[in-house]
């Protein structure tokens, strides 16, 4: 099911959100939600619970997310999924 990237970032409390498809041996794809800041990860993960939202990962990273300077609000290319152990 898509990610809608609006209601993540609302949820999260930050604009620094990128949903990522990782390829998963076990389930296929699994959802990894990475959000920029410096808040608190449970209180991010409670957050987007509430908001009624499911990943399967969370990652906070105090680090820019690499934007693609050509294309407005996406993560540059190729970086997007990569497999898992």
């Amino acid at each position: 099911e898509p990610v809608q990237a609006q209601l993540v970032e609302q949820a999260a409390g930050t604009t620094g959100v990128a949903a990522v498809g990782v390829t998963d041996h076990q389930l296929g794809e699994r959802v990894v939600l990475v959000v920029t800041g410096s808040d608190d990860p449970e209180a991010i993960r409670r957050r987007i619970a509430e908001a009624g939202l499911i990943v399967d990962e969370l990652v906070v990273t105090s680090r820019a997310l690499p934007m693609d300077p050509r294309h407005n609000g996406k993560l540059r290319q190729g970086l997007e999924r990569r497999p898992t152990r």
